[in-house]
């Protein structure tokens, strides 16, 4: 009998952190090394020797070491286990944003991936990808911009963005609201279901609770008959994250300025730039000739589901 020798894992499984000062200590010395290679790299490389080998690689291998453990120090952003886990995770993201940040508007590192550019080596494909999406990536974040009051402005920007975002995902994960229902409002929907439902007091005596991020929550509302109740759930749980409607426009507005401080017209121009599509004008023709293709075939499907609508109405009567 031929004896299998037992295969060996390709490597450890990931450990998780457990506290948030572990977290944040992590953090802390895995950007410390990545700022040392970094300098290493500016220390011995000058742009007239440098090269895909001695720049461009090493930049990989410090862009790789991070990603590879950020996922574990920011898991508790999405694992709320705890307060204190959770706080730890999103300052481990804001310090991991910040260094990211930084080293996208490197000056002394985007001369040396532009000398790099400017050589025009011999790549594989994989490699000359690896490239373009680096220096692109320089040439985003305003590098080629001389003006240094410009240069000032989108690092302001770049921050503000960055700040806007995190408060948009901490306000998402919050709890945002509920409904008050009567058990006679909720009419169609299970009542094991409706059973496990929190009742009400005070002003909401004889009433049930469902809240909008609650998942089962919302599959009851599937049930209910009444489709005024369904649309006002419905209404009231897409409008939940109000607080972040002023965030978007301020988004909206910072993110226009800073692409033409860039040199483009729109903020679409500068993010489709290196993407498939290339310009908003592909995009435009796309959705416009995918528009009139589908547009009657829904309006043809809207109908059928008013006749499904109205036959279930006449059914109850």
């Amino acid at each position: 009998m031929t004896s299998i020798s037992p295969r060996k894992e390709p490597q450890a499984p990931a450990t998780l952190i457990t506290t948030p000062a572990a977290i944040l200590q992590e953090t802390q010395t895995l950007i410390q090394r990545a700022r040392q290679e970094q300098d290493k790299i500016l220390q011995n490389i000058q742009p007239s020797i440098a090269t895909f080998g001695n720049v461009l690689l090493p930049l990989a291998h410090i862009e790789n070491a991070v990603a590879l453990r950020t996922g574990i120090l920011t898991l508790y952003e999405d694992v709320p286990t705890n307060s204190s886990l959770t706080s730890a995770s999103c300052e481990a993201r804001k310090i991991i944003d910040e260094f990211d940040a930084e080293t996208a508007r490197h000056q002394g590192l985007y001369e040396l991936v532009r000398a790099v550019w400017q050589k025009n080596e011999e790549l594989d494909p994989e490699s000359h990808y690896l490239l373009e999406k680096i220096y692109r990536r320089f040439l985003g974040n305003g590098l080629h911009v001389r003006d240094e009051v410009h240069q000032a402005r989108l690092k302001e920007i770049d921050g503000r963005i960055r700040e806007v975002k995190m408060e948009t995902q901490r306000n998402r994960k919050a709890e945002h609201g509920s409904l008050w229902f009567t058990l006679q409002e909720l009419e169609g929907a299970p009542d094991d279901l409706l059973s496990a439902l929190q009742t009400g007091q005070g002003d909401n005596e004889g009433k049930v609770e469902l809240f909008f991020s609650n998942s089962d929550h919302t599959d009851i509302i599937s049930y209910v008959r009444s489709g005024e109740i369904r649309k006002r759930f419905s209404i009231a749980g897409s409008n939940k994250y109000s607080e972040n409607e002023a965030l978007l426009k301020e988004l909206v507005v910072l993110r226009d300025e800073a692409a033409r401080i860039r040199g483009y017209p729109i903020h679409a121009a500068f993010r489709l730039e290196d993407r498939m599509a290339k310009n908003p004008e592909t995009v435009d023709s796309f959705l416009d000739a995918l528009r009139s293709r589908l547009a009657v075939k829904g309006r043809e499907e809207l109908e059928d589901l008013k006749r499904v609508k109205q036959t279930d109405l006449e059914s109850r009567g």
